[in-house]
C-alpha cells in the first residue's frame, strides 16, 4: 500500500511539472542585461542600484554586465542576453528585431572635447574637418558620423591618449561618461576641455532581445514607478545628475 501512496505521489509531481507555466519554470533565471559602461564606474554602480529596485518590483533576479557594445549587439540579436541597459532609439536600425521600452532610461548629451582645437560647434557637419576619436560600439557615432574618418577605441583612457597624442583633433563622446573621467584622472591638467555647445542630446532607452516582449512589458512599468515615487532621481543624485 505504502509503494502504491508513493507512486501515485511521484506521479501527481511529475504531473504539476509539466503542468506548470513555462514562465514559472523561468524564474529562477536571471536577466542578463549588457552595458558598455566600467564596472568600477560609478555610472555603473548607479544602474545597478536602478536594476536592484526594478528587480524587486518585478520579483525576478537582474544581472547587470560589461561588455563592449558591438558584442552586446550581436548576443542581444541571438538572444543571448535579455536586454541592453542604453541605446540610443536609432539603434532599432541597427537590431531591428530589439524591443524597444518605451520609457527613456536617461537622457545624454554628446560633446566634442579637444586638447587643440577651439571652435564653437554647430552640430554634427560642423566635426567634419575634424579627426575625431570615438569609443567602439558607441552606435550614436556609426549613425551621425558615418562619412567621416573616425579611430575607435576599445576604453575612455585609451580615447583620450590619442587626442593628447596629437593623432586626433577631438574626442566625441556623452557628457556623464566623459565629465567624470576627466575629473578622476586629471587630463583636464593636460588641457582638455569640453567645447560648447552640445553636439545632440538623446534620450536612450533599453532594448530587449524580441523574445521577451512580456518582460520589456513589467520591466517598463517598474521604471515608470521609480521615476513616480523619486527613487530613480535618488539614484541620480547621488552621481550628481
Amino acid at each position: 500500500m505504502k509503494c502504491l501512496l508513493a507512486l501515485i505521489a511521484d506521479s501527481l509531481i511529475l504531473l504539476l511539472l509539466v503542468l506548470m507555466p513555462a514562465s514559472n519554470i523561468q524564474a529562477q533565471e536571471d536577466i542578463i542585461v549588457a552595458t558598455g559602461l566600467p564596472v568600477e564606474s560609478d555610472l555603473f554602480k548607479a544602474a545597478e542600484e536602478v536594476l536592484i529596485i526594478i528587480s524587486d518590483r518585478m520579483k525576478r533576479e537582474f544581472k547587470l554586465i560589461s561588455i563592449p557594445g558591438k558584442r552586446a549587439s550581436i548576443l542581444l540579436k541571438n538572444n543571448e542576453i535579455h536586454a541592453e541597459f542604453t541605446r540610443v532609439s536609432e539603434y532599432a536600425k541597427k537590431v531591428p528585431s530589439a524591443i524597444k521600452v518605451a520609457e527613456p532610461i536617461i537622457e545624454l548629451s554628446h560633446y566634442a572635447y579637444s586638447s587643440q582645437k577651439d571652435f564653437e560647434v554647430d552640430g554634427w557637419g560642423s566635426l567634419k574637418p575634424y579627426r575625431t576619436v570615438a569609443m567602439r560600439g558607441a552606435w550614436i557615432i556609426e549613425i551621425f558620423m558615418a562619412e567621416q574618418n573616425v579611430s575607435l577605441m576599445d576604453s575612455m583612457d585609451s580615447a583620450f591618449k590619442f587626442l593628447l597624442s596629437g593623432r586626433a583633433d577631438i574626442y566625441v563622446a556623452n557628457s556623464i561618461q566623459a565629465d567624470m573621467f576627466l575629473a578622476t584622472e586629471n587630463y583636464a591638467e593636460h588641457g582638455v576641455k569640453r567645447l560648447e555647445p552640445a553636439i545632440f542630446t538623446s534620450r536612450e532607452y533599453t532594448f530587449f532581445a524580441k523574445d521577451y516582449s512580456e518582460l520589456a512589458q513589467r520591466y517598463e512599468r517598474a521604471l515608470k514607478a521609480m521615476k513616480a515615487d523619486g527613487s530613480y532621481n535618488k539614484i541620480l543624485a547621488k552621481i550628481g545628475m
